[in-house]
């Protein structure tokens, strides 16, 4: 995510050019706030900061992806398990439900936390 959305963001007017093609509304301001969303939420989710709340705009952005962009690839159910951005969400969804791992910095934080408000 940090990757593509670091890609799109020095590219806003490729970006532009396909949002307006696959007839997103706003394409300009989509692809702007995609790009933005895809860098920022990345880079929170690569550091295990705020990981449950970075998965949730990760999650929208990829259901629009699925039904934009990737409709055409998707004849049935079936067909949806073999795109990426399906294996994103069942990652995104696993990271919101059970938030980040023992080296994050949501869990470090939230140690202290607890360590500061014990008497």
């Amino acid at each position: 995510m940090l990757r593509t959305g670091w890609g799109k963001l020095h590219s806003i007017p490729k970006v532009v050019g396909c949002f307006t093609e696959l007839g997103i509304p706003a394409p300009e301001f989509q692809a702007r706030l995609v790009s933005t969303t895809e860098f920022l939420c990345g880079a929170l989710l690569l550091l295990g900061l705020f990981t449950r709340l970075a998965s949730l705009p990760l999650i929208v952005t990829m259901v629009v992806a699925i039904l934009t962009a990737k409709k055409g690839d998707i004849a049935s159910v079936s067909d949806l398990f073999g795109v990426m951005e399906y294996l994103y969400i069942a990652l995104l969804l696993w990271l919101g439900a059970y938030g980040a791992g023992a080296l994050s910095l949501d869990r470090i934080f939230a140690s202290r936390r607890r360590g500061a408000s014990s008497p």
